[in-house]
This record gives structure tokens, sequence and C-alpha cells, in this order.
């Protein structure tokens, strides 16, 4: 008895000390996120902003909450110091803080990287938590805080007053931690716009005079707009979070009848205005696009009259939506000459709800682009290149002084995507040959490492150059070591190799600008060690080599050898191997990752967590996650899905679900932290679509339903977190859409339009007008004219029809389009028969 009193009573004072002495608070490394957006770490919120820290012992266990505006600094005995200043505070507890980004913290409208760091009774966490902020980041309040669904708001009227932040700079100026003034007096710098369901709609905004960092937003309903359409709200160009206004509770199908003899091999509909959708038949001898409006709002198809045409003559359809508007654009033709030359002097301009306007041009153009929400802008070849904006509102058109941005790839005078700098370097000793991009490295100095051979050089400087590009230094390598290059695919049987491929960059380097320091992937002349030249440029400028762990090499079959940089954990990380690699492969294995602290230079090697490789060409990252798969070549599909967790630097394969044998086209959702992938025993989709949850490491199946063969990824709306798939019927007797709830898994079918077999395609027709099971994988982005023909859409190809001679390579067919920002998606339909008899809509939950 004697003993555990003893006992008792030590650990009593040891609890008591324990209690005594505060404990430290323990940052989440992924802790800091946006509390509108949700967006998942590395987060970026806005000056002005709110966001939620979470971790450990982070306030006192009863918690703390500020009482009004101004906020304090210190709450309940917490700080929050970014960049070892203090932060307003809204309210403290053990597992959480919610805080307000300062106003004056930066005026970038690109994102800067802050530190965070929590004091509590004057101890603070050891290790600081790192996200990102820029001057303007827009986002409305959700219902429930999620960052996404419903709207949270109040209706008055037609005027929903909703909750905001990330608006920008205000005038008058409101100082950190207070209010706004009465009557909304502090209003945005920046412009605001919004749409509701791609309807213009007036909207007011102001600082918020009851709640510090946010704003409220007024925002007038236009009459037309329907329960569950997309709330679109832009800030100086920049979209917010699409939430919903109101509630859609089930999926709403419209369908329209095609015109009599009309064949519809293309879709296109507006960026913002998901009921309005363009539709095209093929391109016909004469250049031009027999075009109709399928106007589901008015429930309406018109035929649109005179010749459209675009200068790529294998486009599937002529029109270009306007980005982040509602109107439309195309030429007017028949072409009147070669690209080279521009082909067309007038442009259709096409809004919702108002007939087709034609607007002259002072000359032919050759391309168009629509930017900004209300420009389309018409590049005309030179010499010298010339462009005009065109305002798709009042047809006025403007000469633009700066073209670099429209009038770039494959016009007179563009660079091409990954090119070698124009630079004229001699260092002597042949050393000539510039092997990287030009980094600035501050005080109007760049540098550029010069090597004496493109493909295998043997010795190789760092030139230092001033604003002019002139060298103005020089620093050897470390002894031992020469820039690794990159190999090139190589060129296809009877072709030369591309000039594009054999000027463009193939060494790769990352920049860490805290410290200056500049890492060139390296090797040794004898290929028998790989690692890092480091350049950090100090009083003077410091080289040494980092040489990877012993047997252990860079992955360097593929045409990339990509650095990625975790900025959570200030690491960069490659794909490694156990050989030297020096010729291009289509399937580059790894067997693991190598990653370097920034912080201290250590390098270390991390390998896969079983056995097996992963494909380098078919890795990704997403939220400081490094993915691979084994996917590629004659390993398709993968079978395995190795992640690399940038902040703790641990590898995890992901088990696939019970019954999936592999999988394969690996997508990201957004940034939610989610991938998603057919899944399969025998085809893609045969055993539904499987989710891969990076945060929570583990994997679950969206089954295919009962009557269907397959399902095939169409798109997934953020707005509402739902995941839209197209299903072949058993038998392949057909095709209908159906939804599933990325949350809860849940799975609604979608009723086919009367009449309707196949909504989205139809498969190939086998001689004998067999169908060919299978056929036809939906694409992921409906975009014009994109991939090759057939590729990417159901079906592959036109409706059955007589087969057809060779001759040039057709057009692609878009007979289904995804609209994300609008939560909808239109599809051309086919009846029993394979014959298109007109468009459906469908609008998301």
């Amino acid at each position: 008895m004697r003993h555990t009193f003893v006992l008792s009573a030590a650990c009593f004072s040891l609890g008591l000390l324990m209690a005594q002495a505060p404990m430290a608070p323990v940052l989440n490394p992924r802790g800091v996120i946006n509390a509108f957006t949700q967006q998942p770490a590395p987060t970026v919120a806005p000056v002005g902003g709110i966001v939620w820290i979470t971790g450990l012992n982070l306030g006192p266990p009863e918690g703390a909450e500020a009482k009004g505006a101004p906020l304090p600094t210190d709450l309940g005995g917490v700080k929050v110091l970014i960049n070892n200043e203090p932060i307003p505070l809204v309210s403290v507890s053990p597992g959480k803080i919610v805080a307000q980004i300062p106003w004056n913290i930066t005026e970038s409208v690109q994102p800067v990287v802050m530190q965070l760091v929590v004091e509590a009774n004057g101890v603070r966490s050891r290790t600081p938590a790192r996200f990102f902020v820029r001057r303007e980041e827009p986002a409305l309040r959700a219902k429930g805080d999620l960052g996404y669904g419903q709207i949270e708001g109040k209706l008055d009227g037609r005027v929903l007053k909703a909750s905001g932040t990330g608006f920008g700079l205000v005038e008058p100026a409101v100082e950190s931690g207070a209010a706004g003034p009465p009557d909304l007096a502090a209003k945005p710098r920046a412009q605001v716009r919004a749409y509701v369901g791609g309807i213009p709609a007036e909207v007011t905004t102001g600082l918020s005079a009851e709640r510090v960092g946010e704003f409220d937003v007024l925002i007038e309903i236009p009459p037309d707009a329907k329960p569950g359409d997309v709330v679109q709200l832009y800030v100086n160009n920049r979209m917010a979070n699409r939430l919903t206004f109101s509630s859609l509770a089930m999926a709403e199908t419209m369908f329209l009848k095609a015109p009599e003899g009309a064949e519809i091999r293309a879709l296109s509909g507006s960026d913002l205005r998901g009921t309005y959708v363009l539709a095209s038949g093929a391109r016909g001898a004469d250049g031009c696009y027999p075009s109709y409006v399928f106007d589901f709002q008015a429930q309406n198809v018109s035929i649109l009259d005179g010749c459209l045409t675009a200068a790529n003559r294998n486009a599937a359809t002529p029109f270009i939506p306007v980005a982040d508007g509602t109107a439309v654009s195309a030429f007017v033709g028949p072409p009147e000459g070669e690209v080279q030359q521009g082909i067309s002097a007038k442009v259709r301009v096409l809004n919702p709800g108002q007939d087709p306007m034609d607007v002259d041009l002072p000359g032919k153009a050759s391309t168009l682009q629509g930017v900004g929400g209300n420009t389309v802008v018409a590049v005309m070849p030179g010499p010298p290149v010339s462009a005009v904006g065109i305002d798709v509102a009042s047809g006025a058109v403007r000469v633009m002084d700066n073209i670099g941005a429209v009038a770039g790839g494959g016009q007179a005078g563009g660079v091409l995507p990954g090119a070698a700098p124009a630079l004229n370097v001699d260092l002597g000793g042949g050393l000539t040959h510039v092997l990287t991009q030009r980094v600035g490295i501050g005080g109007n100095r760049s540098v550029v490492v010069v090597g004496d051979d493109a493909n295998a050089p043997k010795n190789a400087k760092l030139a230092i150059l001033d604003a002019r590009n002139q060298v103005v230094g020089s620093e050897d390598f470390p002894e031992g070591f020469v820039p690794l290059v990159a190999p090139n695919p190589p060129a296809q049987p009877g072709q030369a190799q591309p000039p594009q491929l054999l000027t463009r960059i193939r060494v790769s380097q990352n920049f860490d600008a805290n410290t200056r320091t500049l890492y060139v992937l390296s090797r040794k002349p004898d290929d028998s060690a790989h690692g890092f030249a480091a350049f950090t440029f100090a009083q003077e400028t410091r080289v040494r080599a980092i040489p990877f762990p012993e047997g252990r090499f860079a992955a360097a079959c593929t045409a990339n050898i990509n650095i990625y940089s975790f900025e959570l954990s200030r690491t960069l990380a490659l794909f490694a191997t156990n050989k030297v690699e020096t010729e291009f492969k289509q399937v580059c294995e790894a067997l693991g990752f190598i990653v370097l602290e920034l912080g201290n230079q250590r390098v270390r090697d991390i390998p896969l967590p079983g056995a097996g490789f992963v494909n380098v060409t078919s890795a990704m990252e997403l939220n400081d996650y490094l993915i691979g798969s084994n996917i590629g070549g004659a390993r398709q599909p993968a079978d395995t899905l190795d992640v690399l967790d940038g902040v703790n630097l641990t590898a995890t394969r992901l088990q696939l679900p019970p019954g999936v044998t592999s999988f394969a086209g690996l997508r990201p959702v957004g940034s939610t932290g989610l991938l998603v992938a057919p899944a399969q025993k025998s085809t893609a989709g045969d055993e539904g679509l499987v989710v891969f949850d990076l945060d929570e490491a583990k994997a679950k199946l969206l089954p295919v339903p009962d009557g269907f063969m397959n399902v095939q990824l169409v798109d997934v709306m953020l707005a509402t977190r739902k995941l839209v798939a197209r299903g072949v019927k058993t038998g392949n007797t057909g095709a209908q859409y159906m939804i599933y709830d990325l949350v809860t898994t849940e799975l609604e079918l979608i009723p086919n339009p009367p009449g309707v077999a196949w909504v989205g395609g139809v498969p190939a027709q086998a001689p004998g007008g067999a169908g060919q099971p299978g056929a036809g994988q939906p694409g992921g982005g409906g975009q014009p004219g994109a991939g090759q023909p057939g590729a990417g859409q159901p079906g592959g190809g036109a409706p059955a029809q007589q087969p057809q001679q060779p001759q040039q390579p057709q057009a692609p067919t878009i007979y289904q389009d995804p609209n994300p920002k609008a939560n909808t998606i239109s599809a051309v339909c086919f009846d029993a028969d394979r014959k298109p008899v007109g468009v459906m809509l469908l609008r998301i939950p």
C-alpha cells in the first residue's frame, strides 16, 4: 500500500509540474486554411481575409473569443505571428485559432509565401506553418463553411445578401483588426462583377461594419435565374469559389429537337451560361460550318445564317467562347486565304438573348481568342503582327498595344514553350551552349548554365548576366560535376527531329529565393554519381556539390526531369532509380524518391513502400503530394498508386478497393486532394470509378450500377462536389448519364429524354451493324478542336454512316460539352438507330 501511495503522490507531483510548465503549441503543417474557400494546404489567403489555424495546445482549455472590433493581437494569452509580427485574433482554443491576415502584409497580385507561428503564454511553436497570401483571392461564404455547395445568404426580395472576402484593398483604407465604416462606405478598389447562371447580375459590395475581414455582398438575382444556378463572382477577373444560388434538389434535364436534316458533330457552349449551346456540322468544302443555336433558357433552336469558319481546317467547331464571359465568337467566311495571310476580316459575336453581331476588322485575321470576360482578340499576321480587341457588348474595335500575350506560339515572333532563351553567351573554351532558362538572382542580375555541348557537356560554368544580358562574371561547377541533360525523344522513322526539340531546355534547376541558392541537377562525367550543384549568392558566391546517396540516380529516361518543390516543408524532390539512364523511354521507371531539405541541404533517399516501380512520365504533384503509378506503355493500366507526402517526407502505397485490379486515366479533382480514375477488372470502367483521397491515404469505389457494363468519367462539378459519368448499358444498347456524390458516394441515374437511346455519342459501327463494346471513351474537357480525330469523345467519330474513302484527317467530334463553371453538361442525343435527334442539357444539383 505504501508503494502505491508513494507512486500516486509522485504522479500527482509530476502532473502538477506539467500543469505549471506551459506546453509548447504544435502547429499542423497543413493546418493554415483559407476560412472561406477551405482550399487544402498550401492554401492561398487574401490580405484582410480570415484563416483557420489548427494544431495542439494552441490556446487555453476554456478558449477565448474577441468581443467586437478592433480585434486584439493577444487573446487568452495567445499570439499569432506572421513574419514575426502579431496579427488580429477572432478566437482561440486548444485545437483551433481564427485570425485575420493584416491588410498591409503584401500588395502582390501573385502568391507570396508567409510563415506563421503561434505563441501561447510566452512559448512559441517550434516549426512554422507555411501558406500563401495575395492581394486578391475572392471567395463567398458557403453554408456550413464548406467552401462549396449553396451560398450562405439571405434573400430580400430579389437581392441576395451574402458574405465574402478577398476583394483586395479598400478605399478608404481600414486598419487591420477593425471593421468597416457604416453603409458599406469602404469599397474595394478592384473591379467586381457577378453572374448568376451566367446571367449578368448587379453587385454592390463594401467592407462589413459588423464582421472584421469580411465584405457584405449584395447580388441582385436576375429574374431568369433558377435554383441551383452557379453564382460566378469576379474581382479583377479573378474568379471566386463557385457556389449555387439556392439549391437544386435533383438533376434537371432539358431537351431540344435538332432542326430537320441537321447533322451535329460538335458542341461548344458559352463559358459561363451553361444554357447557351452552339452546335456545328462538319466543315464543308467551302470552309463553312453549318451552325445552330440551342438556347435552353428560351427553349428555342435557331439556324445561324451565312458562313462561319475557323482558321484550323480540322477544328471541330468555328466557335471560340470568351473566357470568364458569356459571349461566343467565330470568323465569318468563307475563308479568304491561308492562316499565314489571314482568313477573314469579319467576326461574328453571339451574346445570349441578343441578335448576332458582325464586326469588321481593319484587316484579315488568323486567330481569335476570347479573353478577360468581355473581349475577343483578333490577331492579324504581319509583318508586323498586330491585334485588335473587340468589345463583345458594343462591337467596338480597338488596337491593342501589347500583343505578346495573344500573338505567342505559332505567330511571327512567338517563342516556343521550353525553347532555349535567345542569348548569345560565350565564356571561352567552347562554352557557348545555353543549357538552362535564365533565372533572376536579385540586384538586376540573372544566371544561366553554359556548357561545351548541348547533349553531353564535359565542362560547364554558370554565367552571371546584367540587365542587358551581358556577361559580368562566371562560376565554375563543383569539381567533378557537370549538368545532367535530359534525352530527346527519338524522331519518328523517316522524320527529322523537330527543331523545337533540338533547342528546348533540358537541364533542370530550382532557385530557392529564401537562401538565394540555385540548385542545378548534375552528374559526374563518368556517370558514377548524380547530385545537385548548389550556387549560393551571398557576399561571395559559394559553390558546392550535393551528391545523391550512393547507388541512387535521377530517373533520367524522360524528356523532362522534373524537380518538384514542396512549399510546406521547404524540400525539393525528384524521382530516383538505382541505375544510370541516358536514353529516352516511353516508360521511365523509378524505384523511389530523392529529397533535398533546403534548410540544411541534407539529401536522402526514400524508397517506394513496396515492390515495383512508378512511371515518371505519368507522375503529378498536388497539394505538396508527389503521386506516381506504374501506368504507361505495356503496363497500361496501373495497379499501384504511390504517394510521397511533401510534409513528413514519407511514402505510402494506397490500396485499391476490393474487386478492383487496376485503374487508368488518373485525374486530379481541382485542388481538393482527390484523384479519380476508371476502375477495372478487364476494361476501363467495368468496375466503376476509384477515388483516391490523399489526405486520408485511402481509396473508395463508385461502383457500376445494375444494368450497365461500364462507366466513363465525364467531369467533376466542384461547385457541388458531384462527379458525372456516362454509363454504357449492358448489351451495348444505349448510354445514360449518372451523378455520383463525391462526399456521400450516393448515385443518381439520369433518365434519357423520350426517344433517346444514346447520350454523348455512340460506339463505332462494325461491319454488319454490330456495335463495338467499349468504343467511345468520353473526354474530360470538351474543348473544341482538342485531341486527335475522334479522340477524347464518346463514339470516337461520326454516327454510323456508309464506309468512307481515305481522305484528309477529320475534325474530332464533340458530342458532349461539360461546363463546370455552370454545373451543366450539354450532349448530342441519338435514337436507337444511332441517328442524332437533338441536344439535351443536364443541370447538376
